[in-house]
């Protein structure tokens, strides 16, 4: 985690109190009392994860989460909602405002773009058919930067997200990755994300230096990859779901071995 404080937000004290007990010998805190005050610390401070009560008036645990992952200012930063309620439907209003689906339509829409900074690379890189060298390498590793700088000059919603994304997918969990050399939460969560499926997707296809990988074979470098390479919750989300992820693969496979990437319908 960097250095930024754990933002605490519950409107009865003795619940801070606690919270304070628990966490003071290990980390920087900040707390607020309400909902209002939450997203106005969030400003101030930059929290790098935030505990939140769910039950409190006026504004409660999930309308400030709703806000928070409006912005793209504190839409990466994690929430956790810490409180007594356990019910499968509290649940599910839980996860509705960490990823809403007005936002998972955004990103959808969003990380197809990825790449685009690739359009500024020479074909004697981008088709290679053997291993980059160091220079060659170099020239690839701007395209992050290079796709950023293309997209952001939208103030549309996707092509900020999109640029967001473009800059941050080749960062790794364990701050070996480019082009900023971020490390754990300081990756936008977006491009967490999308880094697991780019990096299934790029092992999953044939490219003009190498064969597709067998699944076996690729699942064991993902979970190799776990905590170094991937936010490891992230790619356990993934592997959650695998069997949707292969669904969707063999869909999009059916399609492109149609006469001009369009399925037949019968």
């Amino acid at each position: 985690m960097s250095n930024a404080p754990i933002l605490c937000v519950d409107d009865d004290p003795v619940n801070l109190g606690v919270l304070r007990q628990a966490l003071k010998n290990e980390f920087s805190l900040v707390f607020a009392s309400s909902g209002a005050e939450a997203l106005t610390a969030v400003k101030k401070h930059r929290p790098a994860l935030i505990l939140i009560d769910v039950q409190m008036p006026e504004m409660d645990g999930y309308e400030v989460c709703r806000q928070l992952k409006r912005s793209l200012e504190s839409a990466q930063i994690p929430v956790i909602f810490v409180t007594n309620l356990a019910d499968v439907t509290d649940e599910k209003a839980g996860f509705d405002a960490g990823w809403p689906a007005d936002r998972c339509t955004l990103l959808e829409l969003a990380a197809p773009m990825h790449d685009t900074g690739k359009i500024g690379m020479p074909d004697s890189v981008l088709k290679k058919p053997g291993k980059l060298d160091p220079a060659e390498w170099e020239i690839m590793r701007s395209h992050a930067r290079i796709g950023y700088d293309i997209l952001r000059k939208s103030d549309a919603p996707v092509f900020q997200l999109a640029a967001e994304i473009a800059l941050s997918h080749h960062e790794k969990w364990d701050g070996s990755g480019y082009p900023n050399g971020l490390a754990g939460l300081d990756i936008p969560e977006s491009g967490r994300l999308v880094a697991v499926a780019d990096v299934f997707d790029a092992l999953t296809m044939k490219r003009a230096y190498r064969d597709a990988w067998p699944l076996d074979r690729v699942l064991a470098t993902l979970k190799e990859g776990s905590g170094i390479h991937f936010d490891p919750a992230m790619l356990d989300a993934f592997l959650g779901i695998l069997p949707t992820i292969l669904d969707i693969q063999t869909q999009w496979d059916s399609r492109a071995q149609t006469p001009n990437g369009i399925a037949r319908i019968s």
